[in-house]
């Protein structure tokens, strides 16, 4: 990703393009630990200590399901507005 955005920029542009990627970077890798991991555990208590019950370890399961199926509808997201920007650039660059 760092190179494709770097090879879009001009030389003069490195620098500010460099960072708005590394800053998205971690931005995304915050908010997706943070939601995906509350998602996982959302249903369980606070005062889980030792091993997990056959309960506990069935609603991790499905927190861990509801957390892909967000993470996999959020990167179908992304592919498809990336897609149409780059069919969009792809064609003011034509005319």
């Amino acid at each position: 990703m760092t190179a494709v955005a770097m090879s879009a920029a001009d030389a003069s542009k490195a620098g500010m393009v460099s960072s708005v990627h590394s800053t998205f970077r971690q931005v995304g890798q915050v908010f997706g630990v943070s939601v995906l991991g509350a998602l996982v555990y959302a249903r369980l208590t606070a005062r889980t200590v030792g091993p997990l019950t056959h309960f506990q370890r069935e609603l991790f399961v499905t927190g861990l399901r509801h957390a892909l199926l967000v993470d996999g509808i959020a990167l179908i997201s992304a592919a498809a507005l990336a897609a149409t920007l780059f069919a969009r650039a792809t064609l003011v660059a034509r005319r």
